[in-house]
Parts: structure tokens; sequence; C-alpha cells
């Protein structure tokens, strides 16, 4: 009986561990498109901790920062440092967007992370990435 339980726990661990692989090659050619339209520091700083823990596990990420959303993509505090974020996010190769009319409405300048994107853009992030989220 103490054999058969063993050989059962065993292929359990094999079985997990083949699944966890499996897990991992399907995740390595997501496309993830995330549109921020939020200036709420916290939401824009947990919107980019997933791009870039979606990056790491191998997926291609765009973000693509909207409306008020332009405003939350030049925030940093003590807490939420969503310009570091957005930073990591180019540095590890993922596409950073900032609506151009958003950014004049806002009157703001575009920089490394905030850059200057049209319509075009946003729609070409839609319809090419496999999932959209908005937050």
């Amino acid at each position: 009986m103490k054999i058969k339980i063993f050989l059962m726990t065993v292929l359990a661990a094999v079985l997990l561990a083949c699944a966890g692989g499996f897990v991992q090659s399907a995740l390595a050619g997501e496309k993830l498109g995330i549109i921020i339209y939020s200036d709420d520091a916290e939401t824009a700083w947990n919107a980019l901790r997933l791009a870039n823990f979606s990056m790491k596990k191998g997926g291609e990420v765009s973000v693509f920062f909207l409306g008020k959303g332009v405003v939350g993509a030049q925030k940093t505090n003590e807490t939420f440092n969503v310009k570091e974020q957005a930073e990591d996010l180019v540095k590890a190769g993922g596409k950073v967007y900032a609506c151009k009319v958003c950014l004049k409405l806002h009157k703001l300048e575009p920089s490394e992370t905030c850059p200057v994107s049209t319509m075009e853009d946003l729609y070409s992030l839609i319809m090419s990435n496999n999932k959209v989220l908005t937050f």
C-alpha cells in the first residue's frame, strides 16, 4: 500500500512539472496589449507591474496611455513609481505609447515612457494582440 501511494505521489509530481512547463511555453508566445486610462498612480503602477511580469514570462507587451492615463504615466511617488515601471518595460523591450491629443489636452510633453502616438497606433495595438486589458 505504501509503495502504491509513493508511486501515485511521484506520478502526480511529474504531471505537475510537465504542466508547469506547458503553461510557461504557452505564455511565451502571448501578445498582451494594456490600455491605461486612469491617472491613479496605484492603478497605473499595477498595470505596468503586470506588463513587466508578462515580459519576464516571455510574452510581448504594448501599453497605451489614453485620456487621463497620460497624467498617470508621469507620476512618481514613494509608494507607486509609475515612471520607473514604464522605464523597466521599455528596457525589457516592451512598447509604450501615449495619445498625442491627450498629451496636448493635459499640457504634457512627450518622453521616452510617454511618447507621442495616434489613434492608428491604438487601433494597431488592439488588433495585433491576443489579449487587451484596460485599467
